[in-house]
């Protein structure tokens, strides 16, 4: 669950299944385990429906957020 402050920061919980938002649309990663992926890749090359523990997409932020 994301905090308020994240939410603030223009983060969006993601629950699994596939890729909620354009393929095209960059955006920075963040797994269950707590890496936050920055380097902003495109929407369809990361693993949505994947369900292990250090590739599972817990929250996503859309490239042009704050």
């Amino acid at each position: 669950m994301l905090s308020e402050a994240m939410k603030a920061e223009g983060w969006i919980e993601h629950d699994g299944g596939e890729c909620p938002i354009d393929g095209k649309i960059r955006v920075t990663m963040l797994f269950r385990n707590g890496t936050e992926i920055t380097r902003q890749a495109k929407c369809e090359e990361w693993p949505w429906e994947e369900n292990d523990p250090l590739l599972d997409i817990i929250a996503y932020k859309p490239e042009g957020t704050p």
